[in-house]
Formats: C-alpha cells, structure tokens, sequence
C-alpha cells in the first residue's frame, strides 16, 4: 500500500519508482487521502502488508499519528517532507522500519521496500 496525499510534491516520482516494481503484484493499492487511508487500513486483510507513507506536511502527520492504533499491524516506510526535530521524533511514534526524505533519492525506499517483499514471500513477484 502506497499513500502520498494528492497534493505531495514527490506522489508521482513515488509512485512511478515504487509501481514499476509492485506492478507484478495484484495485492497494492495507491491510496492519496486520508479518508481512503483510513478505510484501507480497517478493510481485513488474508495478508501480511507493508505500508509506505509519504507524510507531506506536519499536519497530515498528525493526522496519521491519529490512525495510530489501525498502523500496529503493518510493517512502515515513513518518508517525510523534512527533517526538522520534531517531525521525525514524531514519525518515530509510528515505528517505522525505515525513514526516509522527501528531497532524497527513492533507490533507498526501492530497496528497502524489495527486502520486506521478499521476506513476506513476493520473490516471483519481484522476477527472483
């Protein structure tokens, strides 16, 4: 599951580095708002799933620090717009598996992300 609000300045360079290689998996989802985050994260799922949360601002952090306890499930990459103080102990809150900013190259969240899928049984999908 990949969330980058619609108005994130990284959704589409996110999602064009990210989709390419979650294309050969049917179990993804592009998700850009917080109600359809909210609503992905409470539908049950058969499967284990790895969340990426592109946060644009510190306000919508706040927002998904709220869905916090619908977030204990799911193994996160957070990535934030900067890396002031505050922000990323907050991001820490959430407990992600990895952290990341929005003004550094995404071949870290690929590579990040492609170790989780293989440890959550996607090798075929990711051409292994």
């Amino acid at each position: 599951m990949i969330f980058a609000s619609s108005g994130n300045s990284i959704r589409k360079k996110l999602v064009e580095k990210l989709g390419m290689m979650l294309d050969r998996t049917s179990q993804w989802e592009d998700i850009d708002s917080l109600p359809e985050l909210k609503a992905a994260l409470h539908r049950p799922r058969s499967f284990s799933t790895i969340v990426v949360l592109a946060v644009s601002d510190p306000l919508e952090l706040s927002a998904i620090l709220a869905l916090g306890p619908w977030l204990e499930d799911y193994r996160l990459i957070v990535i934030l717009p900067g890396d002031e103080k505050e922000t990323v102990s907050q991001a820490h809150i959430l407990r992600p598996r990895y952290l990341s900013f929005a003004d550094s190259p995404l071949d870290d969240v690929a590579a990040v992300l492609a170790k989780m899928m293989r440890r959550e049984g996607f090798a075929s999908a990711l051409g292994e």
